[in-house]
């Protein structure tokens, strides 16, 4: 008889033996496979993730709290040559027609085709995109609805100024609008949507972009613009940054350049109330004749017993003009006030007068602080200092048609504002009442937002200059426009890092599966050794017929590789239907377990092979020793 006949005969006879080391190898070969399946399952589910996150989005330009011009994504479409897609961005609210569900924090995206072409090439909203709302499946399911059905969307109204700012209106914070839903969006509509590297799936819900724009006055504005990458992969963050400076427009940076024919100047302001520094050191060098304002919300100016309230004083720069209303050698110590303000503070030429004002400070807290001038001049009520355009735009403020009608974000007593103060504000509006130095003003009211509320530089008589292009052309080419926010992140490549740097799953469940696996095996090495000693009479047998002691040990450990081989075969079978049915648990009954993740079944040839032959090699040099 051969040896190999001898094996198999072998087999066949200490079957209970034998099956038992084939049940120990097959668990261990079942553990080891699992867990370096859980790793592929994990890995893969990180990839997938980010696709269903981003879809073919490339690059993201996020402007936070910023706004830029809708129009900047068809230059960048064009510059670039691929799909460019804005997206109006806010958070909000969500309930159900009857209020019993709600979800609080959802993602509200103000959308139109072409970020679906960027997604899922698929639009939910159909042919109609005028109106209603779309819902992902996460946030159907948490407020219980479907297509059809009413919700009550809640959404923030977004401010041209930090919430910060203690001069931000506290009213009008949201917005609420009676929607149908229209579609409910899964991962293939583009409905997992998220700039977050997060695996938790996001609530979304998507609006028409132009419906939300006109809803909220932001007519062809948006915070948020995808670019998908080319054919070739070739738009790297860099590029997209290059053609950002090349298409940008002032009015991207919330910037507005106007013409002034009664005060004969080119003004630049913004609407977010600041301009930004790296703006205003642009603008004051596109003229050299250019000035810098800054004109503050006064509590109260106090001269003596007399006080005035709630007035605008602006600090403004040094003119090249010798005529100006503001003396070229004026000292930061001192205040020029107009004739109305005199009169009814009863003030003169070297009064003091003190200011009380707020100070801008985080997380809205008001600081009221005074500082103290001393007046060098007292303007008349006619000429160039009687200019209510000076006085930014503050929201609840510049739109008000009477005093008593301010929107403020500040406390204000309505109680101090007298009849003469109303007929003030009838007739000049926002004019200041008092004028100081720009260091000065600066150097009590300039904030992390910005120094200046305005930059103006005078007409030129002269063809050519100081025109409203050439000053337009000076700072967007002086201004990098990543230092107002608008710059390009490589979202992709970042989720693809973030994947690949996540925890190793499979090392992870190898180590807490460790024992498990020694456990098996030292059963499979135990019952393999009492199996040997069982058959202590066919050994000797074997060695009294003339078999060496060396054919005899051979003769076992070939029957412990075949079973070893057929144990790593089957505990590999069974390694994938445990870990299959493990993940289909997590993603269905258990899915509290993994916070509501996505976790798919992912199974790799290589995996498979790894496992196995590991299995095999350890049982192998068990069975040795």
């Amino acid at each position: 008889m051969s040896l190999l006949g001898l094996v198999k005969k072998s087999l066949f006879f200490y079957w209970r033996t034998n099956l038992g080391v084939l049940l120990a190898v097959m668990t261990s070969t079942a553990i080891l496979t699992g867990a370096l399946l859980v790793g592929d399952s994990v890995r893969y589910s990180l990839r997938m993730t980010t696709v269903s996150r981003l879809g073919r989005t490339n690059l993201a330009l996020v402007a936070n709290n910023r706004f830029f011009t809708a129009g900047l994504a068809d230059k960048l479409e064009q510059e670039l040559n691929t799909i460019t897609a804005p997206i109006f961005y806010l958070r909000g609210i969500v309930a159900n027609s009857d209020g019993t569900k709600r979800a609080n924090k959802i993602d509200v995206l103000g959308v139109d085709n072409r970020f679906f072409n960027i997604g899922a090439n698929k639009n939910p909203f159909g042919d109609d995109s005028s109106e209603g709302i779309v819902l992902n499946d996460s946030l159907a399911e948490r407020v219980n609805v479907t297509v059809g059905d009413e919700v009550l969307l809640r959404i923030e109204q977004p401010a041209m100024m930090s919430r910060d700012i203690p001069i931000t209106p506290d009213s009008d914070l949201s917005i609420a609008f009676r929607l149908v839903v229209k579609a409910v969006a899964g991962a293939s509509e583009f409905g997992r949507f998220s700039l977050k590297a997060n695996q938790i799936p996001p609530l979304n819900a998507y609006v028409p972009i132009q419906w939300l724009q006109e809803k909220l006055d932001r007519t062809e504005q948006a915070n948020i613009l995808l670019v998908a990458d080319d054919a070739n992969e070739s738009i790297t963050a860099e590029r997209a940054n290059e053609a950002v400076r090349k298409s940008w427009q002032l009015a991207d940076a919330g910037l507005e350049l106007r013409r002034l024919d009664k005060q004969s100047v080119f003004e630049l302001r913004s609407r977010r109330i600041f301009i930004d520094e790296p703006l205003t050191e642009a603008a004051t060098n596109a003229s050299d004749d250019a000035v810098g304002a800054l004109t503050y919300f006064i509590n109260e100016l106090r001269c003596g017993n007399k006080s005035t309230p709630y007035s605008m004083v602006t600090a403004i720069g040094n003119p090249a003009d010798s005529n100006h209303f503001i003396p070229m050698d004026i000292k930061d110590d001192e205040i020029i006030i107009n004739q109305w303000l005199a009169d009814d503070l009863g003030a003169d030429v070297g009064d003091l007068l003190e200011l009380t004002y707020f100070n801008v400070s985080p997380m809205r807290k008001l600081d009221e602080e005074k500082t103290t001038f001393k007046i060098r001049r007292i303007l008349p009520m006619q000429g160039p200092a009687i200019d209510p355009d000076l006085m930014p735009d503050f929201p609840g403020l510049a739109d008000a048609n009477n005093c008593r009608d301010w929107d403020k974000g500040i406390p204000i007593n309505l109680d101090k504002i007298r009849k003469v103060d109303e007929d003030y504000w009838d007739k000049f509006q926002g004019t200041p009442k008092a004028f100081i130095t720009l260091k000065a003003g600066q150097a009590i009211w300039a904030n992390r937002y910005g120094n200046l509320t305005a930059v103006r530089c005078p007409l030129s008589d002269k063809p050519g200059e100081q025109s409203y292009e050439s000053i337009t052309a000076k700072i967007l080419k002086e201004v990098d426009p990543a230092s107002v926010g608008l710059y390009f992140q490589g979202v992709r490549a970042r989720g693809i890092k973030a994947g690949n740097e996540a925890t190793d799953f499979g090392q992870l469940f190898l180590g807490f599966s460790f024992f498990l696996i020694i456990a098996a095996l030292v059963l499979m090495s135990l019952i393999f050794v009492f199996g040997v000693e069982k058959r202590s009479e066919q050994v000797g047998m074997l060695l009294a017929v003339g078999f060496p002691p060396k054919l005899v040990r051979r003769l076992l450990f070939i029957e412990g590789g075949i079973l070893a081989l057929l144990g790593a075969l089957a505990g590999t079978a069974a390694g994938l239907l445990y870990t299959r049915a493990m993940i289909y648990g997590l993603a269905t009954i258990w899915r509290v377990a993994v916070s509501g993740s996505a976790i798919l079944f992912h199974a790799k040839p290589s995996t498979l092979w790894i496992g196995a032959s590991a299995a095999v090699g350890i049982c192998l040099i068990t069975i040795w020793l």
